[in-house]
């Protein structure tokens, strides 16, 4: 299916590659790409086996910006079921913010619960909740929590103030590994290209390629399918253009798992229609990567009955699309309007108005007897329009423009409005205002 009139652009990453931090050679192998270097992107990286709690910030460069001591759950290892006294490790997000005076005093200053159990955790069978990253009344001690990370007061009120809810990801590692920025520029080439042929795929393929994007063994849910490629064919066969993108992408990569969020939108007549926040999982397994969770938002636990965000992005897309088919008929309309008036084919001319056309105390019969008058009076007359503006709605719509008038001996400019009214299936004059410049 060829469809012409759909793209997908991806905004380009400007900064590049992201550069060692404190002039060192390597970086975190857990950040992949960090944004576009144009708005400021922040993430905490917690190592656990170091009882340690970074804060890393890119702004077209990657640096530390804060580092503390921390305390994680009192077990070993990575978090299985509710109630091991393990803190959990991936990539997570934080969702809440709770204040002092909504917490016990063991709990600190601020809460900010993360999203665990997340798609991947619940997939492979973890149970638990109520992961925080919280402050404490008592002394840091390594190693004694009930599975959160916690931050002595101090620490957690310094912190807070770089937290954006859903947007700061906590990358919980048993011990850090660092990478060339070789390396990260390689993983972050592989898995762009893999993002923008994804997208691509919604855009212009048929489900059958869009599905070759995923692992064999993760079902990913295309009941939205054949209503956004009837909502697809009906803009492919529009005269706007449209354009899905994503923006604010951000990747992060625990063992062979990355993370990957970004805002998906529509694109369409010089409006940008949101979609939502989209959060991919894939898994990289013999150099090839794969899909292996789709969601949006981190509130992922959806009812069988939950609508894809896209569709009702789509269908405000195949509106404005709609609409700017009825603005492109309607300014045609007004040329051939312009033309039968400047050639003085009164028949023509009246046939563009409707049949309860009024100006002042003229009905439409009165008013093109007044023209056809004005048609024998003067030898030649020629209208012209500039800055046409169509805005639409429902069975009414308004033109404006500025309108030129001329004849042997009379020459006037200003603005008109015409506003028409839906007749049959086409569009008619229901009024004429006119004001001089």
């Amino acid at each position: 299916m060829a469809l012409w009139a759909v793209g997908f652009f991806l905004f380009t990453q400007k900064a590049g590659a992201l550069a060692p931090p404190d002039d060192g050679d390597r970086i975190p192998d857990v950040f992949v790409d960090l944004g576009e270097g144009d708005r400021v992107q922040r993430a905490v990286l917690v190592d656990k086996s170091a009882q340690s709690l970074f804060l890393y910030e890119f702004d077209g460069k990657l640096s530390r910006r804060l580092s503390f001591q921390c305390s994680t759950g009192e077990a070993a290892g990575d978090k299985k079921v509710a109630g091991d006294k393990k803190t959990p490790e991936g990539i997570y997000f934080f969702i809440r913010k709770h204040p002092r005076h909504d917490l016990t005093p063991i709990y600190g200053s601020y809460a900010f619960p993360m999203d665990y159990p997340n798609f991947l955790d619940r997939a492979s069978g973890k149970t638990g909740s109520a992961i925080w990253l919280h402050g404490t009344n008592k002394p840091i001690e390594p190693m004694d929590s009930n599975g959160c990370v916690a931050l002595a007061n101090p620490d957690i009120e310094a912190l807070s103030d770089y937290i954006t809810l859903g947007r700061t990801p906590a990358a919980i590692v048993e011990k850090i590994s660092y990478v060339p920025a070789e390396e990260l520029a390689r993983r972050k080439s592989a898995a762009a290209r893999f993002l923008s042929r994804w997208a691509a795929s919604i855009s212009g393929s048929a489900y059958h390629d869009y599905l070759e994007f995923y692992d064999p063994a993760y079902a990913p849910d295309i009941r939205w399918w054949n209503t956004w490629n009837a909502i697809r064919n009906f803009l492919g066969a529009g005269p706007a253009a449209f354009e899905m993108g994503m923006k604010n992408r951000v990747i992060l990569k625990h063992k062979d798992i990355y993370t990957v969020t970004f805002d998906l939108f529509f694109k369409i007549d010089g409006v940008s229609v949101p979609i939502g926040f989209k959060k991919l999982f894939l898994s990289e397994k013999s150099g090839a990567l794969k899909i292996v969770g789709d969601v949006y938002g981190h509130e992922e636990k959806k009812s069988a009955s939950d609508e894809n965000p896209l569709l009702p992005a789509a269908r405000r897309v195949r509106k404005i699309a709609a609409a700017a088919s009825e603005k492109k008929n309607i300014a045609g309309m007004i040329d051939q309007w312009i033309r039968a008036w400047s050639q003085k084919d009164i028949r023509r001319y009246g046939g563009f108005y409707a049949g309860d056309f009024k100006s002042g105390r003229m009905d439409k019969k009165k008013w093109l007897r007044h023209k056809e008058s004005l048609n024998l009076k003067y030898a030649y007359i020629r209208v012209s329009k500039d800055r046409l503006d169509v805005k639409v709605g429902g069975d009414r719509a308004e033109a404006d423009f500025v309108q030129t008038y001329e004849s042997p001996l009379y020459r006037a400019v200003g603005k008109k409005k015409l506003v028409l009214k839906r007749e049959g299936t086409g569009w008619k004059i229901y009024r004429e205002i006119w004001e001089a410049l």
